[in-house]
């Protein structure tokens, strides 16, 4: 079949029968289609104009590039996970991790492309999980249970990153997901006061009198009070070795 390129081999003309017909590859799209011209030249004419306006729509937003949905790549994932874990882990946490992913998940990234899915995004996902759990059930779904759901799609997205999918994993943590910090002043860590106290302590044998009365010592010993939310001061004797 006789052919030609154009654009350093971007773009490709072949001929069917008397026909040529022109084919490029553009933001992961494939366009193929006839020329409609039997000479070359004419046909190269109208494949430069056509292959610089497909350029010019990708570059404007209007060309959607073609990528692998979450989906997609969710369902490799899995399918890699059953063979990689036989013997490491239990057949438990393979079922659970497509449970969440059928239930919750995929419902609402898979038919995302991989690109698409940012911070903002898993935000989203959390604030609309948490709004429909609540309305279910009165109450506000557990940390840890939306925590492992981010945790399965950053795995997913990371799985998709060793195979050339996608260039990065964004970063996909949020504020919802953070530990609560302890109650104290102006939400910071709980304050302490340090004392001191003077306390008898007895002395070692060769500081004994002559009647055989022990001679008792003062001692200092430095206590720390720290102030806890739940159960108010607490006293804590530490140690000279300790400071």
């Amino acid at each position: 079949m006789t052919s030609h390129e154009m654009f350093g081999g971007k773009v490709q003309l072949y001929r069917r029968g008397n026909v040529w017909w022109r084919a490029a590859r553009v933001g992961g799209k494939r366009f193929r289609e006839s020329t409609g011209h039997t000479r070359l030249d004419l046909a190269e004419h109208v494949t430069e104009e056509w292959y610089l306006d497909l350029r010019g729509k990708l570059r404007n937003g209007e060309l959607e590039p073609d990528e692998r949905t979450f989906h997609s790549a969710a369902e490799e994932y899995v399918r890699e996970m059953r063979v990689l874990t036989i013997g490491m882990r239990s057949e438990k946490y393979v079922e659970y991790l497509e449970l969440r992913l059928n239930c919750h998940i995929l419902p609402y990234f898979g038919a995302m492309g991989l690109s698409k899915i940012t911070k903002s995004v898993s935000q989203s996902y959390l604030v609309k999980r948490i709004e429909e759990t609540i309305a279910k059930t009165g109450q506000r779904p557990a940390r840890s249970t939306l925590l492992q759901e981010i945790v399965h799609v950053r795995q997913i997205l990371k799985f998709s990153e060793g195979k050339g999918w996608i260039p990065y994993v964004p970063s996909l943590s949020s504020e919802l997901l953070k530990k609560p910090r302890p109650a104290g002043a102006h939400g910071s860590r709980p304050k302490s006061t340090i004392s001191f106290t003077r306390l008898p302590v007895a002395a070692s044998p060769k500081e004994r009198a002559g009647d055989g009365r022990p001679i008792m010592r003062i001692c200092t010993i430095m206590c720390c009070f720290r102030q806890t939310p739940a159960y108010g001061p607490t006293k804590q004797p530490i140690s000279k070795s300790a400071m």
